[in-house]
Formats: structure tokens, sequence, C-alpha cells
């Protein structure tokens, strides 16, 4: 009994270990800072843009004003971001070996990996919750607090959905061992998936018009990509362009994606999902 609390103790402090070096490493890259520096400019840009037009057509309270400041941005860059950031991150294990260092000083693929997710998922959070922090009072005393209960009801619900954004996306770039593939590979099936499953979908309505539309409209957002553009649009703009899409088809009647079910379920499906793929190619990887 002793012997296997020993074992057990010595596996979180050696995996504890792993998160703590590589998360020492971050603030000395200077490339995350580049692109941290690029990506904050670019929130900023775009809120003093939103702030001047707002107040030049006469200012006051704005519903519209505070999802467009808040909502579209995150919803737009924050993928984009974790993505670039992750495949840095990722890539520089490859290119200095520290991976095979890793595994000749005694831990384990299995710490290697999740530790991976981890530091994923604190730099996820590093970036998320102070650009929330700012953002949500900035654009109160800009657009007013109408309506702002369900901006952070929504702002909660795209957590699960970045998350499995970050496993997705440590899937990929833990696969390629390639910065630049790995970029290009997740951006590439951010945009591409969502479209498929729409083409699939659209198809189907076509052939099949007296179906029950919320359940092909749902099926379009079985992906965390697409989720992030449900939860996080301003206005429902998702909800509007699938029932336009649907009624174009030939469909009717009410079409309603439901992602306050859909979230949840989608988004542990991908991250198990990520993770497992990700960890048995992990682990059959050769690293000399």
């Amino acid at each position: 009994m002793t012997n296997l609390m020993e074992m057990s103790a010595s596996l979180k402090k050696g995996a504890f270990n792993l998160i703590v070096a590589d998360l020492k490493r971050i603030p000395k890259a200077k490339g995350l800072k580049i692109v941290a520096g690029v990506f904050g400019g670019i929130f900023l840009f775009y809120f003093v843009v939103m702030a001047i037009v707002h107040f030049s057509t006469g200012g006051g309270v704005s519903t519209e004003g505070i999802e467009m400041a808040i909502l579209m941005p995150l919803g737009m860059l924050m993928p984009i971001m974790l993505v670039i950031m992750i495949s840095m991150v990722t890539s520089d294990d490859y290119a200095f070996n520290t991976i095979r260092n890793k595994i000749i000083a005694g831990n384990s693929r299995t710490k290697i990996f999740f530790s991976f997710f981890v530091v994923n998922l604190i730099m996820f959070f590093g970036t998320f919750l102070p650009l929330t922090i700012v953002l949500v009072p900035a654009a109160g005393i800009v657009f007013g607090f109408t309506g702002m209960g369900n901006i952070l009801a929504r702002l909660g619900l795209s957590i699960p959905v970045f998350v499995s954004v970050v496993a997705f996306a440590t899937f990929v770039s833990t696969a390629l061992k390639s910065r630049a593939g790995g970029v290009v590979i997740n951006l590439v099936i951010q945009q591409a998936l969502p479209a498929i499953l729409m083409l699939i979908a659209f198809v189907v309505i076509l052939m099949f018009p007296d179906f029950n539309a919320n359940f092909w409209i749902n099926a379009l957002l079985t992906n965390p990509f697409s989720l992030i553009t449900a939860v996080l649009s301003p206005s429902s703009d998702i909800t509007i362009m699938l029932i336009q899409m649907f009624h174009m088809a030939g469909g009717g009647g009410n079409v309603e994606p439901n992602i306050y079910v859909l979230v949840p379920i989608v988004s542990t499906v991908f991250i198990g999902a990520s993770l497992g793929f990700g960890f048995l190619k992990f682990n059959f990887t050769d690293f000399k």
C-alpha cells in the first residue's frame, strides 16, 4: 500500500514538474510575445474603432454594440491566436529535442503529452480571462451594461468550446511536429470542417425537405469551430443564416439550434477524441 502511494505521489510530482518547466519557458519565447502583442493590438484597434463609430452616431445604450465589441473579436481572433501559440510552443519542443530529453530523463509519454495539453490550457485561460476582464467593463462603459448578463452567459458557454479547440490544436501540433504545418492545418480545418458539414446538410435538406429541420441545423454545429460562431456571433447571426439556408432549400417552420444542449455534448466528445487520437499518435512516434 505504501509503495502504491509513493508511486502515485511520484507520478504527480513528475507531471507537475513538466508543466512548471514548460510554463517557465513561455515568457522567454520572443515569438509568443510578438503574437500576443499583434493580437492584443488588433483587439484594441477594433474596440477603439467600435467606440468611435458608436459615439459618432449619437452614443447611448447599445446592446448590439456590446455584442460586437466583446463577442465578435473573441469569436474571430481567439481560435486563430490559440492555434498559432500552441503550434509555436509544441514545435519548439521538437526543434530542440526537448521531448527526447524528457523521455531519457524517465518521464512517460503519457505525462509528456498531457502536460502539453495542460500547458496549452493554462495559456488559453491566461489570454481569455485578461481579455474578458478588460473588454467587459470597457464595453459596458462605452455601450452601457444593458444585456450584459446574456453576454456573460455566452462567454461562459464558449469556454468548453475553446477547450475543445485547445485539445484539437494540441493533437494536430504534436502529430505534425512542424510549427508552420500545425498552424496551416489547424486553420484549414477550422474553415473547412464547418463548410463541409454545411454542404452535406444543405444537400440532405434538398433531397429530404420533409425531414426534421432542427436535426439538420443542429448537425451543422457538431464541431467546435461552428459552435464558436453559434455561441459568440452577435445577434445570433449564425441562426439567421441557417434559417435562410433552410428556407432556400424548400424547408420551412421554426428553426433554432439548441446550443445550450449541443455545447457540452460536442465539446466533451471533441476533447476526448482529440486527446485520445493525439495520445495514440504521440505514443507511437519515434523521437530520434
